[in-house]
């Protein structure tokens, strides 16, 4: 019988302090709507506390098993090395009547608790992006809990429909135009960091430089390869140096990875283990990893396959439904989503927006606002240089430039009323409206070739 919830990260990984890999805050969300369902409370392993009043340590864990130097975070550990004690240690906070709530728990954690007869469901960030909000995905080694989610699976459909509306979205603004120079019949390399997770294949961060053979097969079939880095990734010569050398492949920087995935110009995309090339087959691309995906997603039960969910855990009668299998619970709670709307609200809590960016609406805002406020820096600069030429001539044009920038909006309003007025007058009042259209125009001209440094 459960009788604890304990909230679990993957402590052979990471040390739980290290950024961006301790996500407790996403189960801490779920607690108010676990506890209305169950009655009971998520506690955390880190800070849980045995029947000898310790409180758990990693350290030890690894100590108990002799396992000598650990790592902070990305630790490549070999599972054969940890002993029984470790295992018998871990055992005196969670048991067999312990239910853990887990978020990017690995494929070793998740057989020790299921080698301890111990039940999970485990969270991760899912692969696709492009809903409107960043969301789970579940897995677990219960299959009756298994089956409860793929109640709650998301359609298959519903990921193709985002796909084709953001590519129109996009491609009706004009802001794949860029990307016109693409050689036609292209493929596709997504770059990855240099540690992560879903490269470590048996302690090595496999990267570009394990494919060249790959690659090589590649050039024969398609025009040209284009690299795309990821955003966060470190400099690494050797890298830099194999890409510059090799003349069948192109580095792109500065180019929307979604915007790659939407041109006609790319036919395929691979890479190593990047959730992009998940994304990509809902573009209509032919893909292949070169090394393998991190997990299986909504495929038959097996302890890797994940099962996508969106928003549904909101709902207190989601955890009611899946945890019965397991438990009591309370069947008779409120079966709605507590969020009225749930645009990025995962997002937001800690910024993953993953290039989202280019589609949210106050991102293209920002954008907007940060490229004309640049113009207004480069008009300050050639404001600067006219100053230092000590020109008289030219300071007193640059006052009179300053003025009309000052009246901008102004002036945008009366060029645009007396552009109407004429439009809709005769005869003489139509020539005064047509002057006056005229010399709005000139001076929002003046402007115009001021900010792009034009004197």
């Amino acid at each position: 019988m459960v009788n604890k919830f304990v909230f679990v990260w993957d402590f052979l990984y990471h040390n739980p302090m290290c950024d961006g890999t301790y996500h407790y805050y996403a189960v801490d969300l779920f607690k108010p709507l676990v506890k209305i369902a169950t009655g009971l409370d998520i506690v955390e392993l880190r800070t849980l506390k045995n029947t000898h009043g310790e409180e758990f340590s990693r350290q030890k864990f690894y100590d108990l098993s002799d396992y000598g130097k650990i790592e902070k975070s990305y630790f490549s550990y070999d599972i054969t090395k940890i002993k029984q004690p470790s295992i018998d240690y871990l055992k005196t906070f969670i048991d067999s009547e312990t239910f853990v709530f887990g978020f990017e728990m690995g494929t070793e954690l998740k057989n020790i608790l299921t080698d301890l007869n111990i039940n999970f469901v485990n969270f991760w960030y899912h692969s696709w992006k492009l809903f409107d909000d960043a969301f789970l995905m579940i897995n677990t080694n219960n299959e009756d809990i298994y089956k409860k989610l793929c109640q709650y699976k998301t359609q298959e459909e519903k990921f193709y429909f985002y796909a084709t509306y953001w590519k129109y979205f996009t491609k009706q603004k004009g802001e794949l135009d860029y990307l016109n120079n693409l050689e036609d019949n292209s493929c596709l390399f997504v770059g990855q960091t240099l540690r992560d997770k879903s490269t470590d294949k048996d302690g090595v961060m496999l990267n570009v430089l394990y494919f060249k053979k790959e690659l090589e097969e590649l050039s024969k079939q398609y025009s040209k390869i284009y690299y795309i880095p990821h955003p966060l990734v470190q400099y690494n010569e050797e890298i830099e140096n194999y890409l510059k050398e090799t003349p069948y492949i192109e580095k792109l920087e500065n180019v929307g990875t979604y915007h790659l995935l939407m041109s006609d110009k790319i036919q395929k995309v691979v890479g190593i283990s990047s959730s992009v090339l998940y994304e990509a087959k809902f573009f209509g691309k032919d893909v292949t990893y070169f090394y393998k995906p991190l997990f299986k997603i909504d495929e038959e039960f097996s302890l890797e396959t994940f099962i996508s969910v969106f928003h549904d855990y909101y709902n207190p009668y989601f955890w009611a439904d899946i945890l019965s299998v397991i438990m009591k619970t309370n069947l008779d709670v409120e079966n709605n989503i507590w969020f009225s709307d749930i645009s990025n609200k995962f997002r937001n809590i800690n910024h993953i927006y993953y290039g989202y960016q280019n589609f949210n609406e106050n991102y293209r805002l920002k954008a907007e606002l940060e490229t004309n406020l640049n113009k207004k820096v480069d008009s300050l600069n050639c404001a600067t240089k006219l100053a230092e030429q000590n020109n008289e001539e030219k300071l007193l044009e640059l006052k009179e430039i300053i003025k009309l920038i000052n009246r901008k909006k102004e002036l945008n309003y009366k060029y645009l009323k007396y552009r109407i007025l004429s439009k809709l007058t005769l005869g003489a009042t139509k020539k005064r409206y047509n002057k006056k259209k005229s010399m709005f125009k000139e001076s929002l001209t003046k402007i115009k070739n001021f900010e792009h440094g034009i004197a």
